[in-house]
């Protein structure tokens, strides 16, 4: 294995890192001059206060005194209140361990740390999270003095990963501050923390003046003043923050490839690209099971260790997925990614912290660097006691109130029961191939006449490989459309985009989304075309049975609830991008305007709604609980935001029947899709 120190740091990661100085450069200048406004605006305060109340010392002028100078304060205080900002890491799902209770895993990180010529972390952590991570308390004085470094360690992690992957993905999180250049992007990250801290982390500051203002309407008016010189240095700072944001960012994605670089070299390339493209996936599967346990909280049951249930959904969904084994876990492949993502489009984000996945093995197979033998044992074997520490784990997992009460908890044997069947539930006949999974359905013709050629078409072609082909296509043009026309309509700094390894101007996107749009109708042919033969073959097949009337209903019915489906998610995405705000602190006028944009969508909302609670479709799955709470949203008009303050139970309502509505759509599409595509199982059968 080659050595850590031959690795050079690379020239896009020098010029990153001087970008990203010199943005930090120009912020503390912005910033010095800020604070030399604001010392002046206080002496002026000052002095303007003085004046007034030498003139008549009166309860009033004091007032307006004491106003003018509180303004001046407030603007000054603001720009240094980040300084005593103390920031609190929550530990609370984290679980400490230490080299006497685990001296196999202590061995190994030591070893990494060897290897990659760093220091041994300060502590270290156990997770339930399929992560690992190298993190640092960090405040204002952290810039100057040393921080000491913790490593957290997800057990999910552990238990969808082999040994040798595990070690190189040690050797990433280890390799961020394996040279002293990389110092830099530690230093970049704590002033980027900062000063985040300053410009969007003002609750508590705008509660205490808030405060002060109700003293008096005098004192208010001069507060107001300051307030609104406030959010024009919160405006500058803004486009500073910005700048250095990007400069950071593109820095960051440096690191990654540094980071992963020093990660080859500890373990080797091959492990760390396996596990790259299978975290995704582990991910994913601790999300299902921790799903199932999410509907059944009011039951209040729970598992002894989810550990092993999410070692079980792993291979399940890998299997459904058809992605093989080896070493005893799925081995996925950037073809398998790939075949899902049909998207051409590719657009530098600026914004973007680490690159794509396919762009770390893209750059890990270019180096030169052999493979170790590979430990193909999980890593979760390195925990000594490990049943002990998962049961610890999942009892932390699962502590919230809402399983609290009278938790009672299921074995293994019954999980795999119940996922299974849940999971055969929501999965179609294994005779469409995965055709209909992510389609959308054509208006075909949907007739009730018979014709003998329907009885000769060859029903092997329907759902082969080039028609599963044709529907992942299909899809990745409608999404490459969609992206174009944000690219082209809406306002951002995007200049250029590549598009199937060709490079556009945006100005281009028009030409280019006409090409697209022949490209989706030649495709949509196809697949029309064949959605009419499938329909033709079945219809013939439900006739000889005398079940044509049933096949043609469903059918209809099918197509129907395709279009609403399609009307209700765009709605529903709408509603939940234009509520977004109301999770971040935000002048009060700007609150206003967002909500009145929100209460413009409601009607919409309310109608649909009505639907919902009125059509026979949709009572299956109306829980008493959902319909609840879609009645009392629709019976009358909701004040979610009050003078100066959310009306939470307002907000709860409303977030529980925007919920509840797509829940009660979605349940009730995918019911009348199955009901349909069972029936024509048979008939293909």
């Amino acid at each position: 294995m080659s050595s850590i120190a031959s690795i050079k740091v690379s020239p896009a990661f020098k010029q990153m890192a001087i970008r990203a100085i010199f943005a930090i450069v120009a912020f503390i200048i912005i910033y010095v001059l800020l604070i030399l406004f604001a010392m002046g605006l206080v002496v002026a305060c000052a002095l303007a206060g003085l004046a007034i109340v030498s003139a008549k010392v009166a309860f009033y002028t004091i007032l307006a005194g004491l106003g003018l100078l509180s303004g001046g304060l407030i603007v000054l205080i603001f720009l240094f209140k980040f300084i005593f900002k103390k920031h609190k890491t929550d530990y609370s799902h984290l679980l400490e361990i230490r080299e006497a209770d685990q001296p196999e895993l202590f061995a190994l990180i030591k070893e990494v740390v060897n290897k990659v010529q760093t220091s041994f972390p300060h502590k270290v952590y156990l997770s339930a999270d399929v992560n690992a991570a190298v993190f640092y308390n960090s405040n204002f004085w952290s810039m100057f003095l040393p921080v000491k470094k913790n490593l957290q360690i997800g057990v999910g992690l552990m238990n969808a990963v082999t040994v040798t992957e595990f070690k190189a993905i040690l050797g990433h999180e280890f390799g961020h501050f394996s040279q002293r250049t990389m110092k830099v992007g530690s230093y970049v990250y704590n002033v980027n923390q900062i000063i985040y801290n300053m410009l969007y982390d003002n609750t508590g500051y705008d509660n205490f003046i808030r405060r002060w203002a109700d003293l008096h309407a005098i004192i208010a008016i001069f507060v107001m003043g300051a307030v609104k010189v406030m959010v024009a240095i919160q405006w500058i700072l803004k486009k500073a923050y910005n700048l250095l944001n990007i400069s950071y960012m593109s820095l960051s994605r440096e690191m990654e490839f540094h980071a992963d670089e020093v990660a080859a070299h500890v373990a080797g390339p091959s492990a760390l690209s396996s596990s790259l493209l299978r975290l995704n996936l582990a991910d994913y599967s601790l999300n299902e099971v921790l799903g199932y346990y999410n509907q059944r909280c009011k039951e209040g049951i729970i598992p002894r260790n989810i550990f092993p249930q999410h070692q079980y959904a792993l291979h399940y969904l890998a299997k459904e997925s058809q992605i093989p084994n080896k070493n005893g876990l799925p081995e996925v492949s950037l073809d398998h990614i790939n075949f899902y993502n049909r998207s051409k489009i590719n657009i530098r984000d600026q914004w973007a912290s680490h690159p794509t996945v396919q762009e770390r093995i893209s750059a890990l197979n270019k180096l030169n660097i052999d493979d170790p033998q590979h430990d193909s044992s999980l890593a979760i074997t390195l925990l000594k006691s490990s049943e002990d520490i998962a049961t610890k784990l999942t009892d932390i997992l699962f502590k919230s109130e809402d399983y609290a009460k009278g938790s009672k908890y299921i074995d293994s044997e019954t999980f795999i029961e119940d996922f299974n069947k849940e999971k055969e539930q929501y999965t179609y006949d294994a005779v469409y191939s995965g055709y209909y999974d992510n389609k959308k359905a054509f208006l075909i013709s949907v007739h009730e006449e018979f014709k003998p050629e329907y009885l000769e078409i060859n029903k092997e072609q329907f759902f082969s490989p080039e028609k599963i082909d044709l529907v992942y296509s299909y899809n990745g043009i409608i999404a490459d459309l969609d992206t174009l026309k944000s690219l082209y309509n809406e306002q951002h700094d995007i200049k250029t985009f590549d598009y199937d390894g060709v490079k556009y101007k945006i100005q281009d996107c028009q030409k280019l989304m006409d090409v697209l749009e022949k490209e989706k109708f030649e495709l949509e042919d196809k697949l029309f075309h064949n959605d009419q033969l499938i329909y033709n073959y079945c219809f013939a097949g439900a006739l000889q049975l005398g079940r044509q009337d049933e096949y043609v209903s469903l059918y209809k019915l099918f197509l129907e609830q395709d279009k609403k489906l399609i009307q209700h998610q765009e709605l529903y995405v709408k509603i939940l991008n234009e509520s977004s705000f109301i999770h971040y602190s935000l002048p009060f006028e700007i609150i206003g305007e967002n909500i009145n944009k929100l209460k413009a969508l409601e009607p919409l909302l309310k109608g649909s709604i009505l639907l919902i609670l009125e059509e026979e479709v949709y009572r299956p799955f109306l829980t008493r609980d959902i319909k609840d709470d879609l009645q009392k949203y629709v019976e009358k008009d909701h004040i979610y935001f009050h003078v100066n303050e959310y009306d939470e139970a307002a907000l709860t309502l409303f977030f529980a029947a925007l919920s509840g509505f797509f829940e009660v759509q979605s349940k009730t599409y995918y019911q009348i899709k199955r009901n349909f595509l069972d029936l024509q199982a048979g008939f293909l059968k």
